[in-house]
This record gives C-alpha cells, sequence and structure tokens, in this order.
C-alpha cells in the first residue's frame, strides 16, 4: 500500500465537511492511501514520485520515434542504439533527443549521432526518469472525490468518477 496518499486528512476535510466524529484521521487516511492505489491502478500510471529506469532495452522499428513503456518522461540520462543489431551501441546524445509526455522520444535527425532506432530486437538502450514530483490539482481533486463517494456513495458522483479515471487513462495513452 502507498505510505503517502495524494491528498491529506486536512485537505479532506477541509472540502468536504466531514468531521472527526463521523470518520477518524486513521480511517480517512485509509481511505485515502487505498485511493491513491486505486489511482495508479486505474489510470495505468504514478502520479507521485519520480522513478528512474535503468538501461531498458527496445526493439527498434527504423524510425526517429519509439514509445517507451512509461509516459511522462521528464529526461534521458543515457540512449544508445545498435545499428549492426551486433550488440555494439553508438550513443546519442540525450539533448538530441526529445520526450514526449505521451511517453515516446524522437531523435533530432540533424544532430543526432544515430537518426534512425534500427529495426531488429534489443537495438535500443535507455536510462531514462518518468513520473511527476507531485499529484496535479485535478488528480487530487479526484482522489477527494473517491474518498468522499468511499464514505457517502452517491451514484452521479460514481459516474463522474468513472469518466474522470477513463479521461486520465486516454491522456496517459496520449489519446487527449
Amino acid at each position: 500500500m502507498t505510505t503517502v496518499g495524494y491528498i491529506t486528512v486536512a485537505e479532506f476535510r477541509d472540502q468536504t465537511g466531514v468531521q472527526a466524529t463521523e470518520y477518524s484521521d486513521s480511517a480517512i487516511t485509509n481511505y485515502i492511501n487505498q485511493t491513491t492505489d486505486e489511482l495508479d491502478h486505474k489510470t495505468g500510471r504514478t502520479w507521485q514520485a519520480v522513478q528512474t529506469v535503468t538501461d531498458e532495452y527496445y526493439d527498434g522499428n527504423d524510425k526517429d520515434t519509439i514509445w517507451l513503456n512509461h509516459c511522462d518522461i521528464t529526461g534521458i540520462t543515457a540512449l544508445s542504439i545498435d545499428q549492426s543489431g551486433q550488440g555494439t551501441y553508438t550513443s546519442v546524445t540525450p539533448s538530441y533527443v526529445k520526450c514526449y509526455q505521451a511517453g515516446y522520444i524522437t531523435l533530432n535527425r540533424n544532430l543526432a549521432e544515430v537518426t534512425i532506432f534500427k529495426a531488429g530486437p534489443q537495438t535500443v538502450k535507455i536510462t531514462y526518469t518518468w513520473g511527476f514530483a507531485s499529484p496535479t490539482d485535478d488528480i487530487k481533486a479526484l482522489c477527494m472525490m473517491m474518498v468522499r463517494n468511499n464514505l457517502h456513495w452517491d451514484a452521479n458522483r460514481a459516474r463522474e468518477i468513472k469518466e474522470e479515471i477513463s479521461l486520465h487513462k486516454r491522456k496517459a495513452a496520449g489519446l487527449v
């Protein structure tokens, strides 16, 4: 279970008016942490905790763009491409690679040492960071709404939550 939720008990109480006489701080904390985990699971990403992936391998596609396993790419530390398919990698200067929030990167064909991700199994090796340092305001609001609905269920709110989760899932996939 997540140890730090997307909202605090104080934020929840301020926004919802739910008093300690109704639910203890401990109970609210548990709901917040469960909801944080649920949001990550349902949207397919984490909304906090920047993470680093080291030496992740990808199959090349003979294009200048490749999709990574994570979205919200914040930076590339190292990128190498095996142009021959023989296990000899050529380093690409990270500043010659553009990162996109949707989870893909593109080589600058005018500057990069290699201009395409050579087709073949594991021809791309990359180290990068991804994720958010803190949850966005809309994710905090969604977490608040979900915790509130767990405590006091409402069909309209449940429908709105489902729509919001779907929207964030589409954003993560780069469809919005």
